[in-house]
């Protein structure tokens, strides 16, 4: 497989470069592009042979020149083209508004990680497919607890209040609950952490807090990316989020505090049950849920079907 891949992959922590790691790891020869670098016609020229273009779009960043004549040009020399984003967009302001008019949407698949509306991407004629989040390949595994980082509960991210409706409220309500045992690490909490180093935080914390914008068969990437470290996570309930990932992640009702100290305190309780978590969550998502195993799907679906608009 030959892939050109339109992205900003230079940042450790982006998605982007998982991608790419993930492409060359599969045997794939991958070109790069960088997003803000190159003309529409770089692209087409680059794609000459190759199988399949992906664009990992960074908002506000973007090839110059004519974006869906670059689309049907590179189709129409035989290349299928998709696509990328972990982001949700139905319910978020500027995303939605701008689904089926920027021509990003105008590839052969877009494929992202809202997944409840579908009908809805229709209706804006955009041919869209679910993209559970996945796990960077590289990462996945567990590494050895770390005395700083012990916590009894941990809550990795940011908080906006734009997009993470009662985030605020579930963070005070942890750090109130479990005080000094209660860590939250993320640039709101004034420390980034990314890559190899969040291993032996997950590693080190018995239980994981987790939260996703609340929205139909969405969820961060912090799930497969949790799960895939061996944190014990505990996420709000999600439509196909127990049918993709089981029981290695424990679910709880969205806004349910009281259900959620109660599940949260049997962990707690119960270290062989967080073991036994641990080790099927790193099983789990070695097996299913890497970027691996979501470019074999957009391959599967895009290049041997030959999609095309």
């Amino acid at each position: 497989m030959r892939l050109v891949l339109i992205g900003n992959p230079g940042l450790d922590r982006s998605w982007k470069n998982d991608l790419a790691w993930a492409a060359r790891d599969l045997g794939w020869h991958t070109t790069v592009l960088q997003d803000v670098q190159v003309s529409t016609g770089d692209v087409v020229s680059a794609c000459d042979g190759a199988g399949l273009l992906i664009w990992a779009r960074s908002h506000g960043r973007q090839p110059r020149g004519d974006i869906g004549r670059m689309w049907r040009q590179v189709e129409a020399g035989g290349t299928a083209t998709a696509a990328v984003h972990l982001d949700l967009y139905w319910g978020i302001g500027r995303r939605e508004h701008e689904i089926g008019r920027h021509p990003w949407w105008q590839a052969g698949t877009v494929w992202t990680a809202d997944g409840g509306h579908d009908h809805l991407f229709a209706q804006r004629g955009v041919n869209h497919r679910w993209l559970p989040p996945p796990a960077p390949d590289r990462y996945v595994g567990r590494a050895m607890p770390r005395p700083s980082q012990a916590c009894d509960v941990l809550f990795v991210g940011g908080c906006s209040d734009r997009v993470h409706a009662g985030r605020r409220e579930l963070l005070a309500w942890a750090s109130a609950r479990y005080r000094d045992g209660f860590r939250w690490i993320g640039a709101r909490a004034g420390q980034r952490v990314w890559g190899r180093d969040l291993n032996g935080w997950y590693a080190s914390a018995k239980v994981v807090l987790g939260d996703s914008a609340p929205a139909p068969r969405y969820w961060s990437d912090r799930v497969p990316g949790t799960a895939g470290r061996g944190g014990v996570l505990v996420h709000p309930h999600v439509d196909g989020l127990a049918d993709l990932h089981g029981n290695t992640v424990q679910v709880f009702r969205r806004g349910d505090l009281r259900g959620l100290g109660v599940l949260i305190d049997s962990l707690l309780d119960d270290p062989g049950r967080r073991e036994r978590i641990r080790r099927q969550a790193v099983t789990l998502v070695r097996g299913r849920h890497l970027w691996r195993h979501r470019l074999a799907a957009i391959a599967a679906e895009t290049v041997a079907s030959g999609v095309a608009r």
